[in-house]
């Protein structure tokens, strides 16, 4: 769970390389209005882009688990 909040305090502080450090380099992404990304370097991508875009807002309450995954509903 402790990974989640991380991932949502620098989601919210837009720290792509903040983010980018919680991903393992052979990571897979799927947004909802793309096609699934693979690999660091496009999940960076597009958070970059993203926070360049827009300002978002994530929320992780409540935080739901089972048993080594843990994410924000």
């Amino acid at each position: 769970m402790d990974v989640v909040r991380k991932w949502a305090r620098r989601f919210k502080a837009a720290d792509v390389d903040g983010l980018s450090a919680l991903y393992e380099d052979d990571t897979a992404h799927h947004p909802v209005l793309t096609d699934p990304l693979h690999g660091l370097e496009s999940t960076a991508t597009l958070f970059r882009t993203g926070f360049a875009r827009a300002t978002m807002v994530c929320e992780a309450e409540p935080i739901l688990e089972d048993g080594g995954w843990a994410v924000p509903e």
